[in-house]
Formats: C-alpha cells, structure tokens, sequence
C-alpha cells in the first residue's frame, strides 16, 4: 500500500510549524505537513527533524546530494497535538535523491491509511488540486472506490 506524506520547510513552534518556512540549509530544520492529520483518535500535526549525530550537510540541494554520497541522512518523525510536545515516531533514513521525477505524483487524500490521514481542514480545496494536477501531466486517475474512502473518513 502506497503512503504519501508531503512536508514543506517549517519552523517547529506551536504556530510555525503550519506555515511553509524556506531556507537555504537543508538540515537547518524541520519540515512539517502544515495541516494536521489523523494519528489514530487525534489530530496532529507531522515533522520530520534533522537526527541528531546524522550527516550535517550545510548549504543547497548540492550539499545535501554530497552529504548522501557519504553516507545516509537520518529524520526523527515526530508528532504534536496543539496540547502537546513533539513526540517521535519513527526514523527516516534518507539513502538518495530520486533523480526520475517525471512521472512521479503525489496524492495524500489517496495514498493514505485509516489511522493516518489528513483532516477535513480545507480537504476539498486539496483534494480539487491533486485531482487538476493530475489532469495537467496527463497523470493516472485514482480508483474510485480508494478516491470515495479517502474523501469519507472521518477527521
């Protein structure tokens, strides 16, 4: 089963950690979902953090391709209610780039779980922009079964 978590650059505090943050260190920081998801019974937002004692590259996206070359790059995925602190997860271990992203597309209202999705928040402007840029490349339609779950759960 296909998973699609998506995470832009963020900061990490009750409110930063929804709004998209750039920056030119890769490993400078987090980088959140911005809208809260499903986690079982509670909605959360996700992130994954720089591991401490991991690979430090420092720079662009060519540093990050450098520090790879020497070894993996490790992420704490971690998650927080608004109550509630950071807690980890699970570790990502980042190998290597992906270098064939013609075709690749993303969908989190399809690619998801019954205990981890996203929230109701703004569902259905997201959900009509997966579906136009799909359109756009010429991409696969989801399955409609799969699509009608993804747009019925509860959160």
């Amino acid at each position: 089963m296909d998973l699609d978590l998506l995470f832009t650059s963020s900061g990490s505090g009750r409110l930063t950690r929804h709004l998209p943050l750039p920056r030119v260190e890769p490993l400078a920081g987090p980088y959140s979902t911005l809208l809260s998801y499903r986690v079982g019974a509670r909605e959360r937002v996700l992130a994954l953090f720089p591991a401490a004692g991991g690979t430090d590259p420092t720079g662009e996206l060519p540093a990050l391709r450098g520090a790879l070359a020497r070894g993996p790059v490790r992420f704490d995925l971690r998650a927080a209610a608004p109550d509630e602190p950071w807690r980890t997860m699970a570790t990502l271990t980042l190998h290597d780039l992906r270098t064939d992203t013609a075709r690749v597309s993303y969908d989190p209202y399809v690619n998801c779980l019954p205990t981890l999705h996203p929230t109701r928040r703004l569902r259905g402007l997201r959900i009509a922009a997966y579906a136009g840029s799909r359109a756009g490349r010429g991409g696969p339609r989801p399955d409609p079964i799969t699509h009608r779950a993804a747009h019925d759960r509860e959160g």
